[in-house]
């Protein structure tokens, strides 16, 4: 076998250079929100760009021909296209995650009586009663769709009891998205710059779900059909060697953190490995082990949506009157910072592929990933170290 699976990863190496070389030919490496590191941008890049082009008012100033196809696409006929309007994060009213309303819309479509809402989602993290907030706005007038790269479906933290297909819809960027957009390039053969932009944001999704040119795919699919074993042996085991990796990581600064605080702080590994979604370090005053309030960073996870943060964890989850000055919009994070790239504009995420190969193959940005999560942990310790202690000192005298 071991050959077998040799032969498979050759050729599919051989399949992905075509591709490469394709892209090259095509000029596709040439992408403006790839150069422009604006690639996992929810609002700025992503909600912004699909609310433009659903908007009869847009700039593109082709009417409502874009919105009428995606309305087509997701099968919804609520919207009056004569008078429809879409915004970005629109406001529903104060969060209120008990009463399970409020909070801010990423995409939003209505007219004189019906609206869709849009949860868009590429790497952040889903927030308590999220879509049941959503599906409780204007209810009876409202569909509430959830759209990932993929179509994965909400958190139960998110969704609650409620039901996809049933009380809320979920499309993705991989078919829904590229579907609708190859109807409006379909649409009209003038407008170029229009029709390049709208090349550029496909090729963008194809590269964020992955998706290679119908003959190279097919190319792919017998391969990995002829070599059957082999591809099923990989698929069940790359997964494992993902979060192996990753849990070395977190390893390695659990003990690096201990080395540096552990005469302050009790320096625990979360509950969760790297197995799951969110696999965090907890650093918690050795005098208020037992609090709900801590320092902790997260996730070290290949399965995590969204980039790796440091911060003050509330363990309840429940509205603290500590940092009440910062702004956080989740619950179990009254303060957080995500831990960026060289590049201020880009986040940290173990679950990038791009990531894991060079945590894999190189060395020294292994190390430079590790002395940064360590400079960013101590950055939040050294900004809260005092009025984090106070307050929970405080909180003990009043009982």
């Amino acid at each position: 076998m071991k050959s077998n699976m040799q032969q498979l990863l050759l050729e599919t190496e051989n399949i992905l250079h075509l591709n490469m070389e394709t892209q090259k030919k095509k000029g596709e490496k040439f992408n403006v929100f790839s150069i422009l590191k604006m690639e996992t941008k929810e609002n700025g890049t992503h909600s912004a760009f699909l609310k433009e082009l659903l908007d009869p008012n847009g700039t593109h100033l082709q009417g409502n021909t874009f919105l009428k196809l995606f309305l087509e696409t997701i099968h919804c006929d609520t919207i009056n296209l004569r008078t429809a309007k879409v915004k970005t994060e629109h406001y529903i009213g104060v969060r209120n995650d008990a009463a399970k309303t409020g909070g801010r819309v990423d995409i939003y479509i209505w007219d004189e009586r019906n609206c869709i809402t849009i949860e868009n989602k590429i790497n952040a993290p889903d927030l308590n009663a999220q879509i049941e907030r959503y599906c409780n706005h204007k209810k009876g007038n409202n569909r509430v769709y959830y759209l990932t790269l993929f179509g994965s479906e909400p958190t139960a933290e998110s969704k609650g009891s409620l039901e996809p297909g049933k009380d809320f819809y979920i499309i993705s960027y991989q078919k829904d998205i590229v579907q609708w957009l190859t109807k409006c390039l379909e649409a009209f053969t003038d407008a170029t710059i229009i029709r390049e932009s709208i090349k550029q944001y496909i090729i963008l999704i194809q590269k964020l779900t992955f998706k290679m040119p119908t003959e190279e795919e097919k190319d792919l699919d017998v391969l990995m059909l002829n070599h059957f074993n082999e591809a099923s042996h990989i698929s069940a085991n790359f997964q494992k060697a993902k979060e192996r990796l990753t849990e070395e990581i977190r390893i390695a600064v659990f003990e690096r953190l201990k080395l540096q605080f552990g005469d302050e702080f009790n320096i625990y590994l979360g509950e969760r490995d790297t197995r799951y979604r969110d696999s965090p370090i907890w650093l918690k005053y050795k005098a208020h082990d037992d609090r709900e309030l801590f320092f902790g960073v997260e996730s070290f996870s290949p399965l995590a949506t969204e980039e790796m943060y440091v911060g003050v964890f509330s363990l309840d989850g429940k509205a603290t009157d500590y940092a009440k000055n910062e702004y956080s919009e989740v619950p179990h994070w009254p303060v957080y910072y995500n831990l960026e790239n060289d590049n201020p504009e880009e986040g940290i995420s173990l679950a990038d592929s791009a990531t894991l190969q060079k945590l894999n193959s190189d060395e020294a940005y292994r190390k430079w990933l590790i002395d940064k999560i360590l400079s960013e942990v101590e950055k939040i310790i050294s900004k809260h170290r005092i009025p984090l202690l106070s307050f929970l000192n405080n909180k003990t005298v009043s009982g």
